[in-house]
């Protein structure tokens, strides 16, 4: 978050690591650790061995194509992921395929940037983004979200759908 002030990047990263610490599924990117300095804050993730979906659909290095089953395997996970999510009430809201790790058995990891807690009012079913958190793609965002900037749960289906 460059031209943050070091207060307010330090609640950015306590908010991030409570939310990734609250989340402990498969498919979920689990938080191993943090470090906290005076100049550098950093999160520490487990090694994705075959790196993020993009690249595999991309056949990026000299990874091979997945082939349909493993690919609906990966899709299966990643609703998953989602849907624990949304149990707990969390938004991720940056559901793209740059966001899908893989490990070594090619099983999804949701790595969670940019997540967002649901709004604790139940009397609106929506959340107004906050522009400078948030970072996700346009291209898997729907239509009305864009226009209006209404985040629910819907916006992470649509992305779902959208990862390519």
């Amino acid at each position: 978050m460059s031209g943050s002030s070091p207060g307010s990047m330090d609640r950015f990263l306590q908010a991030e690591m409570q939310l990734c610490l609250r989340c402990c599924h498969p498919n979920v990117l689990p938080l191993l650790g943090f470090c906290a300095g005076r100049r550098c804050h950093s999160l520490i993730y487990p090694y994705m061995a075959n790196g993020s979906l993009q690249d595999r659909l991309q056949v990026k290095g000299d990874s091979d194509l997945l082939p349909w089953p493993q690919r609906a395997s990966i899709c299966s996970g990643l609703l998953l992921a989602v849907e624990y999510l949304h149990s707990l009430d969390i938004i991720h809201s940056n559901v793209k395929s740059a966001n899908v790790l893989l490990d070594q058995h090619l099983s999804p990891k949701l790595a969670h940037p940019v997540a967002h807690p649901c709004p604790a009012d139940k009397k609106t079913k929506y959340t107004v983004m906050k522009t400078h958190l948030f970072q996700a793609s346009a291209a898997y965002l729907p239509e009305n979200f864009i226009r209006v900037g209404q985040l629910t749960k819907q916006v992470d289906i649509f992305s779902c759908g959208i990862v390519r």
